[in-house]
């Protein structure tokens, strides 16, 4: 960052605690889907403006059951709901001073989006910020342990049929599964319990991309992407009505299984 990007954010900042000081009230949202980076953020920017004493509402754009290892953050059960949320807030994102239910939220968020400090956006400031919040008593073990290394053993048991039929496209350098409803009923595990298993099949060695591809009650399927670097999987959601970024991105779409994947494989690099 440049001397003269330093100063314009410094006043854009300056200009958002005034801003944020002088409204009635505070409304944050997080995208679709939430997952650990953006319910982190929301919850920890939650806390940090109701200890303020600034009137603060956080909710989901759309009606929204929380996964199962997001259930230790601090404040999840004063969400407000969708249709109660303001139509008209004035809205406003911004730091104040930290307490621990804010650094709880903001380590949450930050673990997820650096991928436990593997991605490519562990820089030096990821460190120090885990620094500080830690400092104000984040529970580290527990938290890792609840976000990554718990889940029911009817998961694990899905979880084994789900890898056991991934398949492998050794030319296209991908690998994909699916999560469909028989196999959620059959295991009486919800579609929330699932969120992380993109990040196991990741680990495939012979991939650079990776997908998993979720059926919905309603027949649609939810598009998981996940890629290593060399290809942006965000174009790839991005052609389908979806975004995000390089190595993480998604969509939905209505037509079948077979049909959505692929597509993505058409989408992807021969390797030679």
């Amino acid at each position: 960052m440049t001397e003269h990007q330093g100063t314009d954010v410094d006043q854009s900042l300056d200009r958002a605690c005034v801003a944020i000081r002088g409204a009635a009230q505070v409304a944050l949202a997080c995208h679709v889907s939430p997952d650990g980076d953006a319910l982190g953020s929301m919850l920890g920017l939650f806390h940090v403006l109701r200890d303020s004493s600034i009137d603060c509402v956080a909710s989901f754009p759309t009606p929204f059951i929380v996964a199962p290892h997001y259930r230790m953050l601090p404040g999840l059960d004063r969400l407000t709901p969708p249709h109660e949320f303001p139509s008209e807030p004035d809205v406003m994102v911004t730091f104040v001073e930290l307490n621990p239910d804010a650094a709880v939220c903001l380590y949450t968020a930050l673990v997820c989006d650096t991928g436990r400090f593997q991605y490519d956006s562990t820089t030096p400031e990821v460190f120090e910020l885990a620094r500080e919040l830690v400092a104000y008593g984040v529970p580290v073990p527990d938290v890792s342990r609840t976000l990554f290394e718990e889940h029911r053993f009817a998961y694990m048991q899905l979880l084994g049929e789900v890898l056991g039929s991934a398949h492998l496209v050794p030319e296209r350098r991908f690998v994909w599964t699916a999560v469909t409803q028989d196999l959620l009923n059959k295991h009486q595990v919800t579609m929330e319990e699932v969120e992380g298993l993109i990040d196991i099949l990741r680990r495939t060695r012979e991939a650079n991309v990776s997908c998993v591809v979720k059926e919905e009650g309603d027949g649609t399927v939810r598009v998981s992407l996940r890629s290593l670097g060399e290809v942006d999987v965000c174009r790839i959601a991005q052609s389908e009505g979806g975004g995000g970024h390089r190595f993480a991105a998604g969509f939905t779409s209505d037509d079948d299984i077979d049909e959505v994947v692929n597509r993505i494989q058409r989408k992807l690099p021969l390797t030679p």
